[in-house]
């Protein structure tokens, strides 16, 4: 029986270490999405608008390089080949974002920002939708896993698809407004408003996984705790 409970806590332990890195990468990437909307809005009330247009690019593109960042740290406790090439999909989300932090650093020094930011845009959303495609995977997953282990789950992990479809809207619309300000409609407006509502998008994606998984691992280290103690102790 002890070596039960002992092999059960070696096997929830990596997975609180895993819960707490994608907390930790979601919490900068909700920072990062607080300055993308901070920067967006100012540009979008003509302060120097032109550099903030490609500032805003560098801090979104950094946002989903961390978002990726929490989508490999939670995949890594699912080992099934299907799993397994889903979480390659990760690469295309640490490649829109780093689309976004390159073209932004050469629309800050002024190579055709307007050109360039809303190719950035149209990457950006692309990795954002592929982003609430593998999140929405990943809480299918982390819910059943919970529901076969005799744990409920917690109403906001049930209530997370709601938000990752709004994050797919949030992708499908920044990819819109980047092709429109690449066909030249209005341009600048159209790239702020795109690298606002990603900053926005990223801002939510960064609270909501912050929460469930910071429960996530709470719930698992207490379980440790609880099978550890002696019963006398109970």
């Amino acid at each position: 029986m002890d070596e039960m409970i002992q092999t059960e806590a070696i096997q929830r332990k990596p997975l609180v270490r895993t819960s707490m890195k994608a907390v930790s990468a979601a919490v900068v990437e909700g920072i990062l999405g607080i300055g993308a909307l901070a920067v967006a809005i100012i540009g979008l009330a003509h302060v120097v608008p032109m550099i903030l247009l490609a500032v805003s690019s560098i801090i979104v593109g950094t946002a989903l390089l961390f978002q990726a960042g929490a989508l490999a740290a939670r995949y890594s406790y699912h080992t099934t080949e299907s799993e397994r090439r889903r979480r390659g999909w990760v690469g295309a989300i640490f490649f829109g974002g780093t689309a976004g932090v390159t073209l932004g650093i050469l629309g800050v020094i002024g190579f055709v920002p307007l050109i360039l930011v809303p190719i950035a845009a149209m990457s950006l959303g692309a990795a954002l939708l592929l982003s609430s495609a593998l999140n929405a995977r990943l809480n299918a997953l982390e819910v059943a896993r919970e529901r076969e282990q005799g744990y409920p789950p917690e109403l906001a992990r049930e209530t997370m698809s709601i938000a990752f479809g709004a994050q797919a809207f949030v992708g499908l619309a920044a990819m819109g407004l980047g092709l429109l300000a690449l066909a030249g409609v209005n341009p600048l407006v159209l790239a702020l408003v795109a690298m606002f509502s990603i900053g926005g998008a990223a801002l939510i994606d960064g609270a909501i996984v912050t929460r469930v998984m910071s429960l996530f691992a709470k719930e698992n280290r207490e379980e440790i705790f609880i099978r550890h103690v002696p019963e006398e102790r109970l």
